[in-house]
């Protein structure tokens, strides 16, 4: 709600707390923001790892080249918006 002079009421003793709640809270959602990524890109290269230990199962091949055939693999599959790789 705004005064008379078109202010809203704000002191200029409150408006420098408000200013520093603000930045800590941005600073939080930052964070947030951060670790949401963090999660989601995890999650997604065990998703892409899971599909791709099932599909060298499934081809038969040697166990021991297992660990090859991810690591070369990898880079070649994605998750797409509905979590299939």
């Amino acid at each position: 709600m705004a005064n008379a002079d078109g202010g809203c009421g704000v002191r200029e003793s409150e408006s420098g707390v408000f200013g520093e709640r603000t930045s800590v809270l941005a600073k939080e959602r930052d964070q947030g923001k951060a670790k949401a990524a963090e999660v989601q890109s995890r999650w997604v290269g065990e998703k892409v790892e899971h599909a791709l230990r099932a599909a060298f199962a499934k081809s038969g091949a040697d166990p021991r080249n297992e660990r090859d055939f991810i690591d070369r693999y990898r880079g070649t599959f994605v998750v797409d918006a509905k979590g299939e790789v």
